[in-house]
């Protein structure tokens, strides 16, 4: 796993690559010393009559590393795939051990620096590619969808699931959301998550707000909502003197935000059910409604959710929270998912060679 790590680094694209690194004589030497370092003395013992031939490689071979990378991929899966739908392997027994190591690296760090709160943002991305072998996305293109969840008191990413082109972002969230909390470390007393429209789904909701049950604690939560024509509509009758500026670290943003009277059927069950806040926020178009045109809905085919109050058109976006507190500091506390777990889908895609088209 090491030498694979210091594969992508370097720069390399494929598993041959590995040959420029065994040419290295300096890295070979760093690498050797590197393996000893903060072992027992009986472990350091151990390597150096482990191979009883002599060392000759300090890099594993490709044709090795070729059998290593085989074993996480179990064939039986491909058999129940079916085309034209979204499926997501089963992990046999390599991936789930090699998700119990990130998930030791994970609690050594917080070992040294111990949180009590996680915030957790979960997020997709497009990896555009063109293997053969890869399948269409929503956009066109052929690519891989991952989804990472990212530890923002820490910088780490503690789950992560690398999945085909044409599987939505949204698929199977729930199991998502389970799997990444199971992940972080004992001693988290307070778990808050942040997610895009892809988490937009009910039954995640609902596990997060009552606490999977009343199993565990009640999970605070932040997720952009659909831009519904209910949502949109609920939006538009709010009254004008209810809409208030956004700021940001004491700048105006130039968009408003208002709490909407708005409940989905999806969820609106009962009296007992988990009760959401959701809030709208509104930024002007620039090119506004143009003059003489009747139905001003109509014309703002944009492919971006818009509404018309008052003869003026408007950008709409909204958040669905369980957390209680002003609306404009959850929107700016929601927006600083962006950032950190962008870079961890673009050191992904280059560092580590997730966009390499070979």
């Amino acid at each position: 796993m090491l030498s694979l790590a210091l594969l992508n680094l370097a720069g390399g694209e494929c598993v041959e690559d590995m040959r420029m690194l065994e040419r290295d004589p300096g890295i070979c030497r760093v690498f050797r010393e590197a393996q000893k370092y903060g072992l027992p003395r009986r472990e350091r013992v151990s390597l150096g009559v482990r191979f009883h031939k002599g060392r000759s490689r300090t890099f594993p071979s490709a044709t090795r590393l070729y059998e290593y990378l085989n074993a996480f991929h179990d064939p039986a899966e491909e058999e129940r795939r079916v085309e034209g739908k979204a499926f997501i392997p089963r992990k046999n027994e390599r991936l789930v051990g090699l998700a119990k190591v990130n998930e030791r690296v994970v609690a050594e760090v917080a070992r040294h620096a111990p949180k009590r709160e996680a915030t957790l943002d979960i997020d997709a991305s497009v990896v555009e590619t063109h293997k053969d072998e890869a399948l269409y996305c929503y956009k066109g293109c052929k690519a891989y969808q991952p989804i990472t969840t990212h530890w923002a008191e820490t910088g780490l990413a503690v789950w992560s699931e690398f999945r085909d082109g044409n599987v939505p972002a949204g698929h199977e969230m729930l199991r998502v959301v389970k799997e990444s909390i199971d992940a972080l470390p004992p001693g988290i007393e307070k778990i808050r998550i942040r997610m895009d429209a892809a988490g937009y789904q009910h039954e995640a909701l609902r596990y997060c707000a009552t606490g999977d049950g009343g199993k565990r604690e009640v999970i605070e939560f932040t997720v952009s909502c659909d831009m519904t024509e209910e949502f949109r509509g609920a939006a538009m009758e709010t009254p004008r003197e209810d809409w208030q500026s956004l700021c940001r670290e004491g700048f105006a943003t130039g968009q408003e935000w208002t709490e909407v009277v708005y409940v989905p059927n999806a969820i609106a069950f009962k009296l007992t059910d988990p009760q959401y806040r959701y809030i709208a926020i509104r930024e002007p178009l620039r090119q506004g409604v143009l003059p003489g045109m009747d139905e001003a809905q109509g014309q703002l085919n944009l492919g971006i959710p818009t509404i018309v109050c008052e003869g003026k058109a408007y950008k709409i976006r909204g958040i669905v929270t369980n957390m209680e507190g002003n609306g404009a500091e959850l929107i700016n506390w929601h927006r600083e998912r962006c950032g950190d777990g962008e870079e961890i889908h673009a050191v992904m895609k280059t560092d580590l060679a997730g966009g390499t088209s070979r």
